[in-house]
């Protein structure tokens, strides 16, 4: 594994790493009541076995949001959690992570979406160390969870010689992601500065006589320009002591193509600022390991080299499992599995069009049309209250966004729904996160930039350019594109875009053109017009670096969860009708023909789509583009 050295002191350590399982503990897609082969801890754990058998010197860590983001997470949640029982079992996702006998975890932003008495409650199930370095109690003096631990371990060496280091460890969890959770954690927690905090806790451990320190970061790869953000693991990395970096949050995939260049990172060799450091995606499809060799130097062990990767458990190549799932797994679980199957095939309406996400970024689609139609209703019920009839006489709008289209998963991974019935299933599919319903107060002018934000997922297209030109930037979240209803617009994607991906504003007049509010009032949207529109917290809150809307004024903060207000639209009428009204277009762009890439799926949605197939790719994908 490693060229030859002649210290007798040399001892090899190998890092195993899971991240952003979110509640995939099985190889099993409860939206579609079918086995997964591409995802789960119980195909993952194949691999960690084999990792282990080829290096007896490991530590196996999880690195956050594991609690939340399965039908099988909100099944737990809502019948077993602490709230409906009087002494709640052990939570199946820490059963799981005991029984692969995992040596340490830290906690993500979506561990807390269920609330601190349940995450409290589901951490004292493990039987390892849970960390968080900076999420602290109200008074932001004290730590709320375990922030490091020091784990003393015996090792042998190169020489077969028994070997003591103590492995400090250090959790970090997102910061401006927790406190966008104000629901569930305002008042109740203090959330600090991820660098900070990780400076502070590795001189700590340092004076503790820590040989070698981790940080288990749920942060992806950027750098620090203010205060509690994210995605900063190019500032961790170049802070003093740090010897290796587990990553998360991002679902990403590191060491590999496709990142981005930036200074100080090595996406081929997996290294930041020149420690190794692995991401290892998302919901159980890899496994991260680092290879860490060891020399003891000047009384103290140091990282001599390193070797990162990452172990997927499918072939996207081949289009083959790389391993079958483990069956202790899916025996440990095989309970909370068929109750979560049978709770989730509840009946609750009928749908007269297909739903699919195939497209719901380049144009209108019943998907987008159905969140939204149930979004107006409860607006429009709500304005009927007394004490919000004053803002009865303003427009209302609704933003909604597709949340299952494509990405990393690989392109099997929409959601297509044929006509007919819906099950709970269903809607767990159509909005899979714990948001809350929120209305906001917003002008035209900053009503232009949150569409002008979506709009920046593209290309900018050249009209002298290459006659073929792909629409949609690498890597970008569906989640963050917002159709918003009510208004009529169009999108120049000859203009660059109006707004990077951080929400900072660049020159020039953007890419939202006729911009008209519908209905009996139609008429164009002036900058100092005022609306309503109904949206979820995670927007309303700042998420998405989607500019000017923490400043928006937020006239309705309800307690009331997103899923809940479509589960209420869809029992509330017995058949719906969502077809998409096509209240916004990409322009066309003469002499260019614009690409879609998109899953295989939506072949059969074209001629209601009205794209057409112009070839397919090595990766499975198609590319799709509009008929001359």
């Amino acid at each position: 594994m490693f060229w030859h050295t002649a210290q007798a002191q040399v001892l090899d350590l190998r890092l195993l790493q899971t991240a952003d399982l979110h509640m995939h503990l099985l190889d099993h897609d409860y939206n579609t009541d079918a086995s997964n082969p591409q995802i789960g801890l119980s195909r993952v754990a194949a691999l960690i076995h084999q990792a282990r058998r080829e290096q007896p010197n490991h530590l196996l860590m999880d690195n956050g949001d594991l609690l939340q983001g399965s039908a099988l997470g909100d099944w737990w949640a809502k019948h077993k959690g602490p709230k409906t029982q009087t002494t709640p079992a052990i939570h199946p996702a820490y059963r799981a992570l005991n029984a692969l006998r995992y040596d340490a975890a830290n906690l993500g932003n979506h561990d807390f979406d269920f609330g601190l008495p349940f995450l409290r409650h589901a951490v004292r199930g493990a039987r390892f160390p849970v960390l968080s370095a900076n999420v602290m109690a109200p008074d932001c003096q004290r730590a709320a969870f375990t922030p490091t631990a020091l784990l003393p371990r015996r090792w042998r060496d190169q020489t077969g010689r028994l070997q003591l280091l103590r492995v400090g460890l250090v959790g970090l969890a997102p910061p401006r992601s927790l406190n966008l959770l104000r629901e569930q954690m305002q008042g109740r927690i203090c959330v600090q500065d991820a660098v900070q905090a990780a400076q502070d806790a590795v001189a700590a451990l340092r004076r503790q006589r820590a040989d070698l320190i981790i940080l288990i970061a749920h942060s992806g790869i950027g750098v620090q320009s203010a205060p509690l953000q994210d995605n900063v693991a190019l500032t961790l990395a170049n802070l003093p002591g740090v010897d290796a970096l587990l990553l998360g949050h991002a679902h990403g995939e590191f060491p590999g193509p496709n990142w981005p260049e930036a200074a100080g990172q090595d996406a081929e060799a997996g290294l930041l600022h020149g420690k190794p450091a692995v991401m290892p995606g998302r919901w159980g499809s890899h496994l991260g390991v680092i290879d860490l060799r060891l020399q003891r130097r000047a009384g103290r062990w140091q990282v001599l080299s390193s070797k990162v990767g990452l172990r997927p458990v499918w072939d996207r190549a081949q289009r083959r499992p790389m391993v079958e799932a483990d069956p202790q797994i899916a025996s440990l679980l095989q309970a909370e599995h068929q109750a979560t199957r049978q709770w989730v095939q509840q009946p609750l309406s009928r749908t007269r069009q297909a739903l699919y996400s195939h497209f719901a970024q380049v144009q209108d689609s019943a998907l987008i049309q159905l969140i939204n139609n149930a979004q107006r209703e409860l607006l429009d019920r709500l304005l009927q209250q007394p004490e919000l009839q004053h803002l009865a006489k303003l427009p209302r709008l609704s933003a909604a966004s597709p949340f299952k289209a494509g990405g990393p998963l690989g392109w099997g991974h929409f959601v297509d729904i044929e006509p007919g019935p819906l099950a709970l299933r269903h809607a767990v599919e159509l909005y899979p996160y714990q948001n809350y319903f929120k209305v906001l107060r917003v002008r035209g002018s900053q009503l232009k930039d949150w569409l002008e934000a979506s709009a920046s997922q593209f290309h900018q297209i050249d009209p002298a350019g290459a006659a073929e030109q792909l629409l949609l930037r690498e890597g970008q979240a569906s989640y963050n594109f917002d159709v918003i209803d009510g208004v009529s617009y169009e999108l120049d994607l000859t203009q660059p875009a109006l707004f990077d991906d951080q929400g900072q504003r660049r020159s020039g007049p953007g890419r939202v053109r006729h911009l008209r509010l519908l209905g009996p009032s139609a008429k164009p949207v002036a900058p100092d017009d005022e609306f309503l529109v109904a949206t979820n917290s995670y927007r309303a809150r700042g998420g998405g670096s989607f500019p000017g809307l923490e400043q928006a004024e937020m006239v309705i903060d309800s307690a009331r969860e997103s899923r809940s207000v479509l589960l209420d639209y869809l029992r509330a009428h017995p058949e719906i009708e969502a077809r998409p009204d096509f209240n916004w277009r990409i322009q066309p762009v003469p002499g260019i023909r614009l690409l879609w890439r998109s899953g295989p799926g939506g072949l059969r949605h074209l001629p209601e789509a009205g794209w057409l197939e112009l070839r397919r790719t090595e990766d499975g994908s198609v590319l799709y583009t509009r008929p001359d």
